[in-house]
């Protein structure tokens, strides 16, 4: 989800991504850097060093993080899904495939889609390129009330595995880079207006709440409940100072590592700089040091072992963030 604000805009996160793994690295922690194909085409040259270094891996994180909001609002209003047509859809994961491929020389194993956003088709979609494991559930204590809240690592009727994201995240949850709990709020009246949840401001948004219900309902597309568009809209965000953000952080790591056994951490490289230059992700790095960590596509490539017993392991943890362009 995009709040907007200048710096993230002009941010060079790739670059800050670099910095964020050899801090990491630094540690012994293993990353998961979920990347845009076109942040990949863009950058090549930080990508390819990234790839180099062995606690990274690179996941999918779809095309353009929805960039074009006309064009994609179009899409939605004539699809009833954000990704637009199930052909368009399949148009970017194929992308995003070919320029991991033509930059990096490999497909990407893990994907997580922007905003979380997924519908009936996304995982089918991307089990034909080869992903095995994606990252969208976010069950962390702040939506521990949600029906699809399980804090299990389990395999979808999809035949993809799903690895939830069990520690609250960084991007809506602190005060960053001018995000506060009033942008915040006006962000998700945007949302809840464009879903047609509350009466919209103009003819023109009314118009395409009706199109966007009638196609939905035609071609018969189903949001999953972890998607950003009902998450935000429907259950709202609580935007945290950064010192309250890094206490819940610590507190649930300690909290999921005893009952559930694993921890998935949602630490974006440009929020982690926009912060306080790195510092908390520092602190937090240190943390993870006593921590196994793993790649999120470790999920379904441990040899000799489950993703269930992964998951039941109290020494597994997990460390995931997001660059993109």
């Amino acid at each position: 989800m995009s709040y907007g604000h200048p710096c993230c805009r002009d941010f060079d996160e790739p670059a800050a991504a670099l910095k964020y793994a050899t801090i990491a690295a630094g540690d012994g922690i293993k990353v998961t850097l979920f990347a845009t194909g076109k942040a990949v085409l863009e950058s090549a040259a930080t990508f390819r060093k990234l790839a180099e270094m062995p606690n990274v891996e690179l996941g999918g994180h779809g095309w353009d993080s929805f960039c074009k909001p006309k064009v994609r609002t179009l899409l939605w209003s004539l699809s009833g899904s954000r990704h637009g047509p199930m052909w368009h859809q399949r148009l970017d994961v194929h992308r995003t495939v070919s320029a991991f491929r033509s930059v990096l020389d490999r497909r990407p194993i893990s994907w997580r889609q922007h905003a979380f956003y997924t519908d009936e088709h996304s995982y089918s979609l991307l089990k034909e390129v080869g992903v095995r494991v994606v990252s969208d559930r976010v069950v962390s204590e702040h939506l521990a009330e949600c029906a699809w809240a399980s804090q299990a690592i389990e395999k979808m009727d999809s035949g993809l595995w799903s690895l939830p994201i069990n520690i609250i995240p960084d991007h809506d949850s602190v005060e960053h880079g001018g995000l506060d709990q009033a942008r915040m709020d006006m962000t998700v009246q945007r949302w809840r207006d464009a879903g047609g949840r509350e009466n919209s401001s103009s003819m023109g948004r009314r118009a395409a709440t009706i199109l966007r219900k009638i196609f939905s309902r035609v071609q018969n597309i189903d949001i999953l409940p972890w998607s950003g568009e009902i998450m935000y809209a429907e259950k709202g965000m609580r935007v945290l100072s950064a010192s309250a953000w890094e206490r819940s952080v610590m507190e649930q790591i300690e909290m999921q590592l005893l009952q559930s056994g694993f921890v998935t951490l949602l630490l974006h490289p440009v929020c982690m700089e926009l912060l306080d230059g790195m510092a908390a992700f520092r602190r937090i790095m240190a943390r993870c040091r006593q921590i196994e960590t793993h790649f999120v596509s470790d999920v379904c490539m441990r040899p000799g072992s489950s993703a269930a017993k992964i998951g039941r392991s109290s020494k597994f943890g997990n460390t995931a963030c997001e660059a993109h362009a």
